[in-house]
Parts: structure tokens; sequence; C-alpha cells
């Protein structure tokens, strides 16, 4: 049985708050791309994503530009999704009770976050 104090202790990234190695893995995969403008939610991701994936996402950067415009551009529709929003283009159709139906059919009636009945 492990007990906490034989676990290593967290590192910043765990608390939100930026290492020295991801500030450092940012500027390399921003100059990796040329200093180029890049979507906001592709930036968005990065300050928050597995610093393993940033690593790997660096690598990418300097070897094969076209991946890395298609990942830049998943990056988009990923954070309206995770918003719940829909593109502009998209009319609302769907009233409040609708929505709030729809929301408890696609959490099959339970917590977003236990997955329990009663939230």
């Amino acid at each position: 049985m492990s007990l906490a104090k034989d676990l290593p202790p967290p590192s910043e990234e765990h608390l939100n708050i930026p290492t020295k190695e991801r500030q450092n893995l940012l500027e390399e995969l921003s100059a990796a791309m040329g200093n180029k403008e890049v979507a906001v939610a592709f930036w968005a991701c990065v300050q928050v994503c597995n610093i393993d994936k940033l690593r790997e996402l660096v690598c990418k950067a300097r070897t094969d530009q076209g991946e890395m415009d298609v990942i830049i551009d998943d990056c988009g529709p990923l954070i309206r999704n995770w918003m719940q929003r829909r593109p502009k283009s998209e009319p609302s159709s769907v009233s409040q009770s609708q929505a709030q139906s729809l929301a408890l059919e696609r959490d099959d009636n339970g917590c977003v976050f236990t997955k329990k009945a009663v939230p």
C-alpha cells in the first residue's frame, strides 16, 4: 500500500502554473512554426496539454508543417464543443426545455462528472 508521503511532490504543472519547461517548449513550438499567427484555440490547447504531448508537437512542427496545420484547425471545434457552443452559422432552433432534455439524454440522466443519478 502506497502512502501519500511516498509520492513525489506535485509539479507546478498540476497547479496550473506553467513550468519553465513548458514555457521553453512553447517558445520552441512558436519558432518551429515560423512564429506565424495561429488560432487562439490552438494556443489555449497547448497551454494546458500534457507536457509529453507538447514535446511531440514541437518535434512535429519541426518536421511536418502540413500535419501541424491540421492539428491547429482541429482545435477550433474542440473548444466550441467543450464550451457547448454552436457555430455562429448554425441557427438556434432548440428551446430551453428541449436543450435540457437533450442534455439529460446525452448524460444518461446523471451527473456529468460523477455519472451518478443524483448530482
